[in-house]
């Protein structure tokens, strides 16, 4: 679950709890209260590798191989995890096409969501190389509500945008080089032991 919109003073993002996030969302997934309140952290082993996963991976690799997923594949995978949940709409070849969708899209929004704050997306963005497209904007948080939040409206123009949104990073800070960004550096230390044979990754040089 999350939460919105705490006491916030400006230019320090004072948090009111530690369960409430004061410019955007606190993400509570996975978590037990009932732990952090009696010894302050959790006991509860995280997961490596959930059955959810292997059916969105499965999905996406028969679209990339095929250019096509039928809809018994989409049931036996995608909407297996929407069932789960009593989602009401599953998603088919006929729900894309009459709502000017793509496919391969939705199935990866189905991956964002399902595996929102477990540490995925950055390698998911990577591979897909939409690195370059989603990280240099601007990083946007809660909206602002008067109802929600002590802090003066004035006060906090600096950091909302046009719509009343939280800044959290604006775009200029969020910098990504496509021409170097999607390759880690290589340790000098490995291309040393090769003995020149492993060269430096493109851009990393300098």
């Amino acid at each position: 679950c999350v939460k919105a919109n705490a006491d916030f003073v400006p230019g320090k993002g004072v948090f009111k709890t530690f369960f409430e996030s004061a410019r955007g969302y606190k993400i509570h997934k996975g978590f037990i209260g009932t732990e952090w309140s009696s010894n302050s952290k959790e006991t509860v082993d995280k997961m490596i590798i959930r059955y959810a996963e292997v059916l969105i991976s499965y999905a996406e690799a028969l679209y990339e191989r095929n250019g096509s997923i039928t809809d018994d594949q989409l049931n036996a995978t995608v909407n297996k995890l929407r069932a789960r949940v009593n989602f009401p709409v599953m998603l088919t070849n006929s729900f894309v096409t009459s709502n000017g969708l793509d496919m391969l899209e939705e199935i990866r929004r189905e991956r964002i969501v399902e595996f929102i704050d477990e540490g995925m997306h950055y390698d998911d963005i990577m591979r897909w190389k939409t690195a370059e497209k989603v990280l240099p904007v601007t990083l946007l948080g809660a909206k602002y509500n008067a109802d929600e939040t002590t802090a003066n409206y004035e006060d906090l123009k600096p950091v909302l945008n046009a719509e009343d949104y939280y800044i959290m990073e604006k775009a200029e800070n969020r910098v990504f080089d496509p021409a170097k960004d999607y390759l880690y550096p290589i340790p000098l230390k490995e291309i040393s032991l090769t003995g020149g044979a492993v060269v430096q990754n493109p851009g990393w040089n300098n």
